[in-house]
């Protein structure tokens, strides 16, 4: 196993907490098949580098900084709603219809992906965060 002072410098081991070895190949394989759908999707639909890159900014800050959008969701649902984003913030808006296409098109899609969404925050999230569900917490 690599050090994490091979890697940082620090002298401390990569794995100093239980399951971290395997909360870390976890990551990796989420992070793995994000980028292949991504990356798929995003050539499907002919979408620019500059855009590709403002997708993934916004898909790893879902998984980094806001956790609670990942529950009760489909990976490949956060990485189209990154996708539709993208678009809007770079002013080339693709249409949500021509996002679903071209994941229809990708091999591991399933219709219950697209037609059955979570809208608000899980119980769970509302919970976490206070919010009711009605608006106001």
């Amino acid at each position: 196993l690599y050090k994490q002072e091979e890697l940082h410098g620090t002298g401390a081991s990569m794995f100093d907490h239980p399951g971290q070895q395997s909360l870390d190949l976890f990551l990796r394989k989420v992070y793995y098949l994000a980028h292949l759908r991504i990356k798929d999707l995003c050539e499907q639909l002919s979408v620019g580098a500059p855009i590709v890159t403002q997708v993934w900014t916004i898909f790893e800050r879902i998984i980094t900084h806001e956790p609670s959008l990942m529950l009760d969701r489909h990976l490949d649902q956060m990485a189209m709603c990154s996708l539709y984003a993208a678009g809007k913030i770079a002013g080339q808006p693709l249409q949500f219809k021509r996002i679903l296409y071209g994941y229809r098109n990708q091999p591991q899609a399933e219709s219950h992906v697209y037609r059955r969404v979570r809208m608000g925050l899980s119980d769970t999230a509302a919970a976490a965060s206070g919010d009711d569900g009605n608006g106001s917490s």
